[in-house]
């Protein structure tokens, strides 16, 4: 059953279909539909969904009402709010964001921007329920110790109010990025505003990691399983980091070896590991470097190679680098951002889905990670040849 529930807003029949497909597409998310705003407020006190996607009320509901009697419930105060809003009408979405709505888009929706901001705000907004106070002690998961519970509750708490003045900061300079009330008198301002929003979101996607981290280490982070075309999400992410590559003078090569199959994994988690580990074959990459992917079927098992040539590591570096917040101090990881997590958390998620991770690394010639997924988590490849003896193909 999915582990995720959101519940759509719309008067427009029509609408509620567009986002239900939409929020459906995402993968482990239910859906539950209203016309009107106070049954959806009645059934989010009650369940509590992951994500409330917010449209147009009937009966002339304001966005920013909705949100603020949202906020004002106990249960329901920390539900991200995805407002979706005409472009004709920016008040509406300013008031929006500060009633408390987390993030908002322009309606005709972009597809591909919709499921973008809503796997964002569900990441950001899952909460560790199975720590919560009120579980009985013998629903409670084994933390390791009395001292292991108190460091991920601090984590947890502290995570929760540093995203309370994130999402306001990442809101606000949006609206000002995209001129949303109307033209920036000083155009510097405009980019002043681009780079608060790059810091914050960056800031964000530390605070999360940091909990990320802390849940695996205690056991608490679950698969939402579904299945994925691996090839296509591989190709998509690259696609997703082709800036990123470019402003280094790196370029990425694709390569495939035999059929890749489906694979049974946490689409958002899987995401997460793989870009982390691009993220770190771009960094350590020389200008003018090449990142190799390598895609493999390996007796119907899959497997993902990505090698850089770019700095490399030693044997000690190597195992640093594994460490959470561990960081190869050399002159070259200073000039990057970084928190030392990114190894460690995709190490996790990808020991979560079964799989196999090793790093093989050599000072100043480069980096081959590879990651071996179970045959378990691998789709049936159709069987051509015996389809063919009877005429299918």
């Amino acid at each position: 059953m999915p582990s995720e529930l959101a519940v759509i807003i719309d008067d427009s029949a029509t609408s509620r279909k567009i986002l239900e497909r939409l929020t459906a597409s995402l993968g482990g998310i239910a859906t539950q539909s209203f016309a009107d705003a106070d049954g959806a407020l009645s059934f989010c006190r009650d369940r509590c969904p992951g994500l409330v996607v917010l449209g147009r009320p009937a009966g002339g509901t304001r966005a920013a009402d909705f949100v603020r009697s949202l906020r004002a419930v106990t249960a329901a105060a920390e539900i991200p709010v995805l407002v979706i809003s005409s472009a004709e009408d920016p008040s509406a979405i300013e008031c929006a964001r500060e009633a408390g709505a987390s993030d908002h888009l322009l309606a005709p929706v972009d597809h591909h921007e919709f499921r973008l901001r809503a796997r964002h705000l569900l990441l950001r907004g899952q909460m560790p329920r199975e720590a919560g106070a009120n579980e009985a002690p013998d629903q409670q998961h084994n933390y390791g110790g009395e001292a292991d519970r108190s460091n991920f509750d601090f984590l947890y708490n502290m995570s929760h109010e540093l995203r309370t003045p994130l999402n306001a900061i990442i809101g606000f300079s949006q609206v000002i990025a995209g001129e949303m009330l109307g033209p920036v008198g000083t155009p510097k301002y405009a980019g002043y505003a681009r780079d608060i929003l790059d810091s914050a979101e960056r800031l964000l996607g530390i605070v999360n990691d940091i909990l990320d981290v802390s849940r695996l280490e205690a056991g608490t982070l679950e698969l939402v399983e579904e299945t994925i075309d691996f090839a296509r999400t591989v190709a998509d992410l690259l696609k997703l980091l082709e800036p990123r590559a470019e402003a280094a003078s790196v370029q990425f090569a694709l390569e495939h070896d035999g059929v890749i199959p489906s694979l049974r994994a946490d689409e958002r988690k899987l995401r997460q590991m793989l870009l982390n580990l691009l993220t770190n074959a771009i960094k350590f990459s020389h200008a003018g470097g090449v990142v190799q992917v390598v895609l493999r079927n390996v007796g119907g098992a899959i497997v993902i190679v990505i090698e850089d040539r770019g700095i490399g590591m030693d044997r000690h570096e190597v195992e640093l680098a594994m460490t959470r917040f561990g960081q190869v101090a050399t002159p070259w990881s200073r000039k990057h951002d970084g928190t030392g997590l990114g190894l460690p958390l995709a190490i996790g998620l990808a020991e979560l889905h079964g799989a196999n991770l090793s790093i093989d690394s050599t000072k100043d010639s480069g980096t081959t990670v590879t990651v071996a997924f179970p045959r378990e988590r691998s789709e049936p490849l159709p069987d051509i040849r015996a389809a063919a003896a009877i005429g299918l193909a």
